[in-house]
């Protein structure tokens, strides 16, 4: 699946994202025409980024191989965890993205667009580090990542909603 899982996600992250595209600093054609919506206010970002913030992490979410776990576990927390968290969990206040339970392909395919930047606006820390990571390292890294609970945000059947 190449459309993000946006429910838990980090306001800030959303909003940061939405603004991009709008000011074409983030390559995202799907998106481009709804943020040149004439009657979208900077307010309806903010609306839409606290209500996608408030939204339990529920559903399936597209795995990888299960074998490759245990490798992109150790990838990230050498390469990664010093930014998006310990646990996946991302950092608001520097607009780096909750990535735990964000869909297999999805993952896959930002990789390789901040790696080649096509994606436009990553952050200039993060090809350096994806140059280290050879295919089969990006993909055990999104396995590891999308079978990852979303830090105190998922709804199991056993948990109130």
């Amino acid at each position: 699946m190449d459309i993000p899982r946006l429910s838990g996600q980090h306001a800030s992250v959303l909003i940061k994202q939405l603004m991009d595209i709008r000011s074409d600093l983030r390559v995202n054609q799907e998106m481009k025409d709804y943020m040149f919506d004439s009657d979208l206010t900077l307010q309806d970002f903010a609306d839409m980024a606290a209500y996608l913030q408030s939204l339990p992490v529920v559903g399936n979410i597209e795995q990888g191989p299960p074998e490759l776990v245990t490798r992109g576990q150790a990838l990230y927390a050498s390469d990664c965890s010093g930014c998006h968290g310990e646990h996946g969990e991302g950092r608001a206040e520097l607009f780096y993205p909750m990535l735990a339970s964000q869909h297999y392909s999805y993952l896959l395919r930002e990789l390789d667009l901040i790696l080649t930047g096509e994606r436009g606006n990553s952050n200039p820390a993060m090809p350096p580090i994806l140059s280290n990571l050879s295919a089969d390292d990006k993909r055990a890294v999104a396995a590891y990542l999308a079978q990852l609970p979303a830090p105190g945000r998922t709804v199991t059947p056993e948990s109130p909603r």
